[in-house]
Formats: C-alpha cells, sequence, structure tokens
C-alpha cells in the first residue's frame, strides 16, 4: 500500500494537470497563439525518465480525458530519443496502447499526405492533362474524320448508304472500301441500325459485324455495340 500511495504523490503528469486546470494555461497540442508554453515549460521541468514513470501510472480515463497534455508529456520525454523508443519503455501500459494509436495514425497522416504530394505532383497533373486530352481526341475522332472527308467523296458515300436497304447495310458496311473512314460511317448510319436493334431485326452475322468494327472503329459503332447488348439483355 506504501508503494501506491508513492506511485500517486510522484504521477507529477496529473499534478501538472491540476496546476493547468487551475492557472487555466492553454493545453491545445496545435495552439498557434500560445504554443501552451506554461503546460510545455513545466513538463519541460523533468526529466525524461520522470516523465515515462509518470506516463506509466496513468489509467485509461485519465490519458482519454486528457489527450493532448498526454502528447505533450511523449514529445517531452521523446526529445532525445523517439516515440518509439518512448513506447518500448511504456511496457504493458494503458499509455503504450494510447501511444501505439498515435504512432500508427501519425504514420498514416504521413503516408495519406505522400500520396497526395504524388497524385498532385507537376509530372503526375501533366499525365492526367494527356490522358484527358487524349480521351477527348478519341471520342471526336469520329467528327474529325468525317469534317476532313473531301466534300464530294462524302456525299457519294452517304447517298450510296441511303439507297442501302437496313436488311444489308451492315454487310455493304463491312465488305466495302470507302472513301471515308469506317469510324465517321457509324454516326451515317446510327439511327438506322440502332432501329434495327430495338425492333431486334439484327442477324446474329450482323451482330458480328457491329461488334468487330466496334472494336475496330470504336465511336458509333462501340455505342451501337453497347446498345445492342442493352437490349439483348433485356
Amino acid at each position: 500500500m506504501e508503494l501506491k500511495s508513492d506511485m500517486s504523490r510522484g504521477n507529477l503528469i496529473e499534478d501538472i494537470n491540476k496546476r493547468a486546470n487551475a492557472g487555466k494555461w492553454c493545453k491545445r497540442l496545435y495552439c498557434t497563439t500560445c504554443a501552451a508554453r506554461d503546460l510545455r515549460a513545466a513538463l519541460e521541468e523533468h526529466s525524461s525518465g520522470e516523465i515515462i514513470e509518470s506516463l506509466k501510472a496513468l489509467d485509461d480515463d485519465f490519458i482519454a480525458g486528457n489527450f493532448d497534455l498526454f502528447l505533450f508529456s511523449v514529445v517531452i520525454a521523446s526529445k532525445r530519443s523517439s516515440p518509439e523508443d518512448t513506447l518500448c519503455m511504456l511496457g504493458a501500459t494503458p499509455a503504450a496502447s494510447f501511444l501505439k494509436l498515435a504512432i500508427d495514425h501519425h504514420a498514416a497522416g504521413i503516408e495519406r499526405s505522400q500520396r497526395y504530394a504524388e497524385r498532385n505532383s507537376p509530372e503526375a497533373l501533366e499525365t492526367l492533362r494527356l490522358a484527358k486530352k487524349t480521351r477527348q481526341l478519341t471520342a471526336t475522332q469520329p467528327h474529325r474524320d468525317l469534317k476532313n472527308a473531301e466534300k464530294d467523296k462524302k456525299r457519294q458515300v452517304i447517298e450510296m448508304l441511303s439507297s442501302t436497304p437496313k436488311t444489308s447495310l451492315i454487310e455493304v458496311i463491312s465488305r466495302s472500301d470507302f472513301e471515308v473512314p469506317l469510324r465517321a460511317i457509324g454516326g451515317m448510319v446510327f439511327d438506322r441500325v440502332l432501329e434495327q436493334i430495338r425492333k431486334d431485326e439484327v442477324s446474329p452475322d450482323d451482330k458480328y459485324k457491329i461488334r468487330s468494327l466496334a472494336i475496330a472503329h470504336g465511336g458509333h459503332w462501340k455505342k451501337l455495340e453497347s446498345l445492342l447488348f442493352r437490349f439483348v439483355c433485356e
């Protein structure tokens, strides 16, 4: 019993906490006004060994209710070593459990900051910009192909496709060598092929050809392939 009394009287952290409350000292860990100078000064009057022994005697309730003071104490105790060294010296105490959680939380924060810095570095942002530009170019490629095609050739292809029966439209497109890129032709026949898809008038062979056109040319063909799959599932 005498040993317990000595430990109680020797718990300088609880004593400093009482003095801080009585004097209305700032106990905020990240205070940007006074930096909790009174509390820091009171802790720095003691050696690391004394603070660590006092940390060992703290219970869960005290630490949870005075967590900033607990962290101040750990920082002062670890001034000549590290929080990891302090953790080893705390042994199997409540203070060790709280400190382990704090160290893990701090490490996770550093990792998040590093990932954020990597994602927002000039190199990473330039890569994202180029990827976005590539996606935009790919999405607008059919329109640019169509715009760049010669007007006479484009008109001829449009007239030929308009006069082609719907039932043989995909077959004609698949086997013909057009002057206009096939990527652009998808937009010319999109509505007619979509109508066939909705009415389930697309043959298995034409479905295969639409998928091939989607793989090779993307654009409207890719959209038609998606709609074809959607209508099949429905």
